[in-house]
C-alpha cells in the first residue's frame, strides 16, 4: 500500500532476480541499482578485487587503501565510531569524519513511524525528491 510500492517493487525484484551467486556481487549490484535510481553520481568499487590487502583487517585495510587511492580523508558511517582510531588515520594525513544521520520521519500510513528501516522503505514511502531530501540530512563528525 505504500505510495512508490510497484516502482521499488520492480527494481528489488531486478537485484533478488540477478544471477548473482555471491552474497558480495549481490551487495555490489544492489547499491549500484539503488544508485541509480536515486540518480547519485559515485562510482562503487569493489575493494577486494583491485587493492591486493586482503590479508588486512578492519582499520589496517581501510588505511591501506585510502593511502593507495592518494586519500586526504575517509568518512565512514557512525557505527564505525567505536571501530576506528583517528590518531592513527591522523599518522597516515587522513582526516577521518563520521557520517550522522539526523533523526527523520515520514508517513508510514495509520502505523506509528517505525525509524531506522532500510532505504527501501524510505524509497517506497516518499518520492525521489523526498528521498534524495531525507538522503542529505546528516551531519559530519
Amino acid at each position: 500500500k505504500a505510495p512508490n510500492f510497484l516502482d521499488i517493487f520492480f527494481l528489488v525484484e531486478d537485484i533478488i532476480k540477478s544471477e548473482n551467486y555471491k552474497i558480495s556481487d549481490l551487495i555490489v549490484n544492489s547499491l549500484k541499482q539503488i544508485i541509480k535510481y536515486l540518480d547519485i553520481k559515485t562510482e562503487i568499487v569493489s575493494t577486494s578485487s583491485i587493492y591486493a590487502n586482503n590479508g588486512l583487517k578492519a582499520q589496517d585495510r581501510i588505511i591501506d587503501i585510502c593511502i593507495k587511492e592518494n586519500a586526504s580523508e575517509y568518512i565512514n558511517p557512525i557505527g564505525g565510531i567505536e571501530l576506528y582510531n583517528i590518531e592513527e588515520f591522523k599518522k597516515n594525513q587522513i582526516e577521518l569524519n563520521f557520517l550522522k544521520s539526523n533523526s527523520i520521519t515520514y508517513h508510514q500510513y495509520k502505523f506509528d513511524f517505525v525509524p531506522w528501516l532500510s532505504i527501501i522503505d524510505v524509497m517506497m514511502f516518499n518520492s525521489l525528491d523526498q528521498t534524495k531530501q531525507i538522503l542529505n540530512q546528516y551531519e559530519l563528525i
